[in-house]
């Protein structure tokens, strides 16, 4: 039994908020970038914690139908890519100034 595939509205809410802390590209006004961090957000929140090849499999298999019909958009080499958002992705910011309310930046690496 794998009781840690219950899933909550606090993980919903945290996916939401998560993606509050991504530096997205100024001045670029498609999707792409968003669509990415969504996905990003999504697989360490949900598909990290799925226990077998199967599972993993209809996960993949219901994101990217959701990013094909919803978004005209495969990001399927991004699923299985070692791209990584971390905060040493991101430019450093004013020393003493205060961190963003949702924690520091991610950008990719």
């Amino acid at each position: 039994d794998f009781s840690h595939y219950l899933f909550t509205p606090r993980d919903m809410t945290r996916w939401v908020l998560g993606l509050l802390r991504y530096m997205l590209p100024e001045g670029d006004s498609s999707l792409l970038p968003l669509l990415q961090v969504w996905l990003y957000e999504a697989c360490r929140l949900f598909r990290d914690k799925l226990a077998d090849d199967e599972d993993l499999v209809k996960f993949d298999g219901i994101v990217l139908t959701c990013l094909q019909s919803d978004w005209n958009t495969d990001l399927s080499e991004m699923l299985h890519s070692n791209t990584f958002f971390v905060t040493a992705g991101v430019a450093v910011p004013t020393a003493g100034a205060p961190l963003p309310p949702n924690g520091r930046l991610l950008g990719p690496m």
